[in-house]
């Protein structure tokens, strides 16, 4: 390994979900080697690019371009092209693999033979997340999604299974968040329950930190079929996941990884069915940081 630090560039492209990840794997790659981190929109990065090729400005160039998200995936390329350094994505690209350095892609994206030679298979979306300890068993998260094109979403369905969980459990205090997908009539209906035991934080009030918080509290996390990410986030914070279920309108990729866990009872659907101890910690940021670090930077 080098002794000179180490330049990533993190590209941005604004939502969320995605920023979560490549900041979970740069997190990753600071604690296991003298890494500098400098976050670039993908606006600024174009604007960049573009200054570059008119002036052929001189740059202290990126070790590693790292991005998750379409709109990440061409200024990243050329990226690589005009100012060096190894390309990293997260999540399967939109142009072809072969055209970056390393790709992380979920399990159940379907790669081909042909591209595998550079791609690293990963459980889920990547996140910060471990299992401090803490859970509290009078405590649980109830993570909701919202609409698809992967299942169907039906109010009264869901709200059905929410209301039964709370009052198979009375003395267990339920917090309840929604998310960007979920539809207004959802949380009217569910309001509309008044549910004792259950507390309901809509997901434009909450800070960046508080799934996180609370996922680190909370024994029992339940999370609605759809939502693949928060359903790892669980597995990955230590609590016992449950899943809320949902119609698809297919079977889908989300489904079938989905039912994949289930068969491993690595989270379950039953009321009072404890989720199996898992035989590894899963911890997949780490695992693709120490992963860049042998392809790239070992000497």
């Amino acid at each position: 390994m080098s002794k000179n630090k180490i330049l990533v560039w993190r590209v941005l492209d604004g939502i969320e979900g995605h920023e979560k990840q490549s900041k979970a794997l740069a997190i990753a790659l600071t604690r296991i080697s003298n890494t500098k981190i400098l976050d670039i929109r993908t606006i600024d990065l174009w604007r960049l690019l573009t200054k570059n090729l008119f002036t052929n400005k001189k740059l202290i160039k990126p070790d590693l371009i790292i991005g998750v998200g379409h709109k990440t995936h061409l200024i990243i390329f050329l990226s690589r092209l005009i100012f060096g350094g190894n390309s990293v994505l997260i999540m399967k690209p939109s142009l072809p693999i072969n055209w970056f350095d390393l790709c992380f892609i979920p399990y159940h994206d379907v790669i081909s033979k042909i591209e595998k030679k550079n791609v690293v298979q990963i459980y889920g979306a990547l996140n910060n997340l471990k299992n401090l300890g803490r859970h509290n068993p009078k405590k649980a998260l109830i993570l909701i999604g919202g609409k698809s094109k992967y299942f169907n979403w039906n109010n009264n369905s869901i709200v059905s299974q929410i209301k039964k969980i709370c009052t198979t459990y009375p003395n267990v205090k339920y917090y309840l968040t929604t998310s960007r997908r979920t539809p207004p009539s959802f949380v009217k209906d569910l309001m509309f329950m008044n549910i004792k035991n259950l507390k309901i934080i809509l997901w434009p009030t909450i800070d960046k930190n508080w799934i996180k918080k609370k996922l680190n509290q909370c024994q029992k996390v339940w999370v609605t079929k759809d939502s693949i990410s928060m359903i790892y986030e669980g597995i990955s914070s230590g609590g016992e996941v449950s899943i809320i279920n949902l119609v698809e309108i297919k079977k889908n990729k989300i489904s079938t990884e989905v039912d994949r866990l289930i068969s491993k009872e690595m989270v379950v659907t039953e009321l009072g069915k404890k989720t199996k101890k898992p035989k590894i910690i899963l911890s997949e940021s780490d695992r693709c940081a120490i992963i860049i670090k042998d392809k790239f930077f070992c000497l």
